[in-house]
């Protein structure tokens, strides 16, 4: 039961987690490149920035490592659209949350034009 029901409908809400950790990822592996060693594309933008003031190669470097992100982004996201077929919780949910949102909407706006508000508070537009 664990592997036929447990593992498969957790396995998009985990490559979710993943997909949307890539940007924090990708943001400490900076961090650790500047302050723990001599290599890696995090000390490259840093030298060239701080110390060369190479203001090209640095943009180069930061390009390069919003790209590194963006495919590791588009790889998680390729990867679960093939490996969760059958779940098609993705697309029916924003669907949803946008008619929620949308019903939200409406009945604040019905609150807001009606004596909804306490008598003693002004209203926002008088």
């Amino acid at each position: 039961m664990f592997r036929f029901v447990y593992v498969p409908s957790a396995f998009p809400i985990v490559l979710t987690a993943v997909r949307l950790s890539v940007g924090t990822a990708v943001a400490v592996l900076y961090f650790t490149e500047v302050t723990a060693t001599y290599l890696g594309l995090g000390y490259y933008i840093f030298l060239m920035s701080g110390t060369l003031f190479d203001y090209a190669a640095t943009y180069a470097g930061a390009i390069a490592m919003g790209l590194l992100g963006l495919c590791l982004y588009f790889l998680i996201d390729w990867l679960e659209k093939r490996l969760c077929r059958g779940n098609l919780q993705r697309e029916v949910g924003a669907r949803h949350s946008l008619r929620i949102s949308g019903r939200f909407k409406s009945l604040l706006w019905t609150r807001y034009q009606s004596n909804w508000y306490p008598t003693r508070m002004p209203r926002p537009y008088d």
